[in-house]
């Protein structure tokens, strides 16, 4: 079965030193992979994972922060979403994705998951090379000045899905997210440049249907990569 996007959402806080901020799906689908970024600036800054959901990746808790949950194999008709988050003098802003065609598990089929953060104008490719992607969702997402303009390089696999950016707050936070599923044989790439030099936070995800298979040339070059279990053997007499 095809991995496919179902939807998209996005939310920003309008007030300085917000408590929480909410997601709202359309009615989930039971069975569908669900995931969150969140992002928050200020400080003190803390995210709270939300009830039943998976952290894959929470950077530290660092003006700005950024984090990424799973909720595999959702029961269905979820709407409302709510992260409880600390951003004294700050703000948040979330972006939600579901996605079709992950099996019935209620594992995060997470392959790979990487954590990077930085100061200055760049931030390097967020994948490993030689990594095809069939059947998956790719996701990545950039947290960092709401005045700071950030512009995406990356292969034709996936899709501008933009980003939102918190108001009102002393100190802004902008959330800039990007997908791609059923990439083709070629190693989705995507690297940011900022406008200015600032402080920036970045996570990057695959997530592997086990609806279908995948083979790998080679892995590596990035710390972070996960390509699940190996068995070796021989089955029968």
């Amino acid at each position: 079965m095809a991995v496919t996007r179902v939807q998209k959402v996005t939310n920003q806080t309008a007030a300085n030193s917000p408590a929480s901020i909410t997601a709202t799906f359309a009615s989930t689908t039971a069975g569908n992979l669900l995931l969150l970024f969140v992002a928050v600036s200020g400080s003190p800054v803390a995210i709270t994972t939300p009830t039943n959901w998976t952290a894959i990746q929470v950077s530290t808790a660092t003006d700005p922060m950024i984090a990424l949950y799973a909720f595999p194999n959702n029961p269905g008709g979820i709407t409302v979403v709510t992260v409880t988050v600390t951003a004294t003098n700050g703000g948040a802003a979330v972006m939600g994705y579901e996605f079709s065609g992950f099996g019935a598990s209620n594992l995060a089929p997470v392959e790979f998951s990487t954590i990077v953060s930085g100061t200055g104008t760049a931030i390097p490719n967020l994948f490993p090379t030689n990594m095809p992607s069939p059947n998956e969702a790719v996701v990545y997402g950039t947290a960092g000045d709401a005045s700071v303009t950030f512009t995406q390089t990356q292969t034709p696999e996936f899709t501008s899905d933009g980003g939102t950016s918190s108001t009102v707050a002393t100190t802004n936070i902008a959330l800039k997210c990007q997908n791609a599923t059923n990439a083709s044989s070629n190693s989705p790439q995507a690297s940011v440049s900022l406008s200015v030099s600032e402080a920036w936070k970045a996570i990057a995800a695959r997530f592997q249907s086990n609806q279908g298979n995948i083979t790998y040339d080679s892995v590596g070059g990035l710390a972070g990569v996960y390509v699940g279990q190996f068995f070796q053997g021989s089955i029968g007499g």
